[in-house]
């Protein structure tokens, strides 16, 4: 797909997402929420490919939840590989789930019913990537797009969910 191009830039900016200056770090992720809503104001509903904006708004928003989930993989294997309990990485790992399951509910849990073909197969392609990298996310929350994807209208949708349930 087309998004992979730039998807190296916006995890890496999910992966430091906590180095950033926190006005700066939020202030990107609520624009780009506000995109993938259908809540926009009055300038971008001039823009006729607003499908197009939206997919690219979620492509972002996905790549930098797939920086914060590898960032807290990170920090949680740093904190098993650790003597002690180190209260940074408890608190890094636990602010990474915590940004991650906001994700999950503004974008990902909305996007995966979007009327665009490609922004669904794009949500559940990172659902198997979540699942695949994090065992924490091996739950009927996440796993149940993936199962409903199976019914899709779309070709492309449907041969996408069902390679991520046979890679589990």
């Amino acid at each position: 797909m087309q998004f992979r191009r730039n998807a190296a830039f916006w995890v890496g900016i999910g992966r430091n997402f906590f180095d950033y200056r926190e006005e700066t770090a939020h202030r990107l992720l609520e624009l780009l929420l506000e995109l993938t809503t259908y809540k926009w104001s009055r300038a971008i509903r001039i823009i006729s490919s607003h499908r197009n904006l939206r997919f690219v708004a979620t492509a972002c928003v996905l790549s930098i939840a797939q920086g914060v989930m590898e960032a807290e993989k990170e920090a949680r294997e740093a904190l098993a590989q650790s003597k002690r309990k180190n209260a940074s990485f408890q608190s890094l790992a636990q602010e990474c789930h915590d940004l991650q399951e906001q994700l999950y509910i503004q974008v990902l849990s909305h996007r995966v019913r979007d009327v665009f073909a490609p922004t669904r197969l794009l949500c559940v392609v990172m659902i198997g990537v979540l699942t695949h990298c994090n065992s924490a996310y091996l739950t009927d929350d996440y796993l149940k797009y993936v199962g409903t994807a199976l019914g899709d209208t779309d070709g492309a949708v449907r041969l996408e969910a069902a390679r991520q349930l046979i890679a589990l």
